[in-house]
């Protein structure tokens, strides 16, 4: 069974400035042309899992520990 934890709403609000953190992050290694392209790659996926988890948060319904 996969574990999970159900978070007030309010948390989905720090999620998701967490994940455009993340994005800016992505834009700016592109942007500069930096690092191995899987970096920017990396900060994209991490994005939009947590702005996956900040809906799923946003509905009340806990979130499940996985990727």
């Amino acid at each position: 069974m996969v574990k999970q934890q159900k978070f007030k709403k309010e948390y989905a609000i720090e999620l998701q400035r967490i994940a455009r953190g993340d994005l800016e992050s992505a834009k700016g290694l592109k942007i500069a042309k930096l690092g191995r392209p899987e970096n920017t790659c990396y900060f994209v996926q991490q994005a939009i899992e947590k702005s996956l988890k900040a809906f799923i948060c946003h509905l009340g319904d806990p979130i499940p520990f996985t990727h």
